[in-house]
C-alpha cells in the first residue's frame, strides 16, 4: 500500500487528483478492453453473438465497456491538450524536434531523460493518443454497423483489431517508461516532484 500511494504521489507531480482519477478510470478501461477481447466468441461469418452464457456475457462486457471507453478517452485527451497545448504531445507539426533530439542522445548514453514539453515521452504520449482514440472510434463503428446488419461490419472489425494491436504495444511501453521514471523519481533523496520545462510542476503528463 504505501508503495502504492508513492505512485499515486508521483503521478500527482504531472496531474491534478481529479485527472489522474481519470486517468486510472481510462487505464482500467483499456485493461479490460484487452482482457475481455481474448474472450470474444462472434462468429466470424455470420457476426452473431454466441448463446453460451459465459461467451455471451464476455462478447457484451466487452461491447459495452468499449462504448463507455470512447467519452472518457475523448475526455482525457481534451483534457490533456488543453493543459498543454497541441504543441506540447506534437511538436513536429511545427518542426520542432529540438527536445525529442536531446532525449534520444540521452537514451544512447543510458541516461533516461524527464519527461519535457515536446519531448521523446510527449511525442509518444501523442501518439498513443491518436492510437487510442481510432481503436475506440473504430470499435464503435463497427457496433453500429454490426446493429443494422452492414456488409462493412467485418471491415470496421478487422480494422479495429489491427488499431487494438497499436494500443496494446503502446499500453505496454508506456507502462515500462511511467515504471521506469518512477523507480528513478523514488531515488531522489526526497523525491521531488519531476519539474517542467519552465522548473514548476506539471499539473498533467
Amino acid at each position: 500500500m504505501k508503495l502504492i500511494r508513492k505512485f499515486w504521489a508521483f503521478l500527482g507531480s504531472y496531474q491534478n487528483r481529479w485527472v489522474r482519477r481519470l486517468h486510472l478510470v481510462v487505464v482500467l478501461g483499456v485493461v479490460l478492453q484487452i482482457v475481455s477481447s481474448g474472450g470474444m466468441h462472434f462468429d466470424r461469418a455470420s457476426g452473431a453473438v454466441p448463446a453460451a452464457p459465459l461467451a455471451w456475457l464476455s462478447d457484451w462486457v466487452h461491447i459495452v465497456a468499449g462504448l463507455i471507453l470512447l467519452p472518457l478517452v475523448i475526455w482525457f485527451i481534451v483534457v490533456a491538450l488543453a493543459t498543454h497545448g497541441l504543441r506540447h504531445y506534437y511538436p513536429y507539426l511545427w518542426g520542432d524536434l529540438e527536445q525529442a533530439r536531446s532525449d534520444i542522445r540521452a537514451s544512447f548514453h543510458l541516461r533516461l531523460a524527464e519527461p519535457r514539453p515536446g519531448g521523446l515521452a510527449a511525442i509518444v504520449t501523442g501518439l498513443g493518443f491518436g492510437a487510442l482514440l481510432l481503436a475506440v472510434m473504430s470499435g464503435t463503428a463497427w457496433f453500429a454497423l454490426w446493429r443494422t446488419d452492414s456488409t462493412w461490419a467485418h471491415n470496421a472489425r478487422e480494422l479495429h483489431e489491427s488499431l487494438v494491436g497499436l494500443v496494446e504495444v503502446y499500453f505496454v511501453g508506456h507502462g515500462l517508461m511511467a515504471t521506469l521514471h518512477f523507480l528513478a523519481w523514488l531515488r531522489r533523496p526526497s523525491a521531488d516532484p519531476p519539474q517542467g520545462a519552465n522548473g514548476t510542476p506539471n499539473p498533467g503528463k
